[in-house]
């Protein structure tokens, strides 16, 4: 993640904050699943938004020539290439690389607002989901 982050960053609650720890002691892992195409204008405000709630942010990238891949690197994402069969493909070569127990998928473009990560696992923490 960038040291120096935009003003425009809000002030999030770290990982280290969330509630990772369900009911039966078991602590959870975070991975964030980020599927790219040549997302390079787009994608550093979303993996810098995500990271806070990430023990993992991944990107699946679909073979970019815009720098895509670089960016993700620099901001600390692991990077692997996809298959070259779409989205879908994406997604689910994303599952298996993952390191994380807990999933989460965001859009490379900021259409899913990683603000949303802690209410999204919280239910899974908690063993209701």
């Amino acid at each position: 993640m960038t040291k120096n982050l935009p003003a425009w960053y809000p002030s999030l609650p770290r990982v280290r904050e969330l509630n990772r720890v369900g009911p039966d002691g078991a602590t959870h892992r975070i991975t964030v699943v980020v599927p790219t195409r040549n997302e390079v204008n787009n994608l550093r405000p979303v993996l810098e938004l995500a990271a806070p709630f990430a023990d993992e942010l991944l990107v699946v990238d679909g073979h970019s020539t815009d720098g895509t891949r670089e960016l993700a690197e620099q901001c600390g994402a692991r990077v692997i290439l996809d298959e070259g069969k779409g989205k879908g493909a994406a997604l689910r070569l994303g599952m298996r690389e993952a390191s994380g127990d807990i999933l989460v998928f965001v859009d490379a473009d900021g259409s899913h607002d990683p603000a949303d990560i802690p209410a999204l696992v919280a239910p899974i923490v908690a063993g209701e989901a």
